[in-house]
């Protein structure tokens, strides 16, 4: 199964950012930090529901130009994650295989429209 990093907002551990938590979860998951954080949605959006008979919503970002994090935070106990770096091209595939969860077709989908408009992919 294929996933974008992701995790839960916690205001004792984020504070009022969601950007905080968006940084954390690339720390934890994906071992990058650093770079600049674009929210997917506009400021105020409640985010975006995860499944029709789900409460959950999330906020997605995209982070450009991350480095690799040297001293990544800690996974939780029940996490096995396997870190991959893949091409656009690749992850249109992934995105249309079935493999890979809503939430994360779904920040996929709205990263590859920004990139697109901001010229920075085809």
């Amino acid at each position: 199964m294929w996933v974008l990093p992701t995790g839960g907002f916690d205001p004792l551990k984020h504070g009022d950012s969601w950007e905080a938590g968006a940084r954390a979860e690339m720390s934890e998951e994906a071992h990058l930090n650093g770079g600049d954080f674009v929210q997917l949605t506009p400021a105020g959006h409640p985010g975006i529901v995860e499944g029709k008979w789900c409460a959950n919503r999330f906020t997605p970002f995209l982070c450009l130009n991350p480095q690799a994090d040297l001293s990544p935070g800690s996974r939780d106990e029940q996490e096995c994650i396997e870190v991959h770096r893949i091409s656009i091209a690749e992850l249109r595939e992934i995105m249309h295989s079935g493999d890979m969860l809503l939430p994360s077709i779904t920040t996929c989908f709205l990263a590859l429209a920004r990139l697109q408009q901001e010229d920075l992919i085809p």
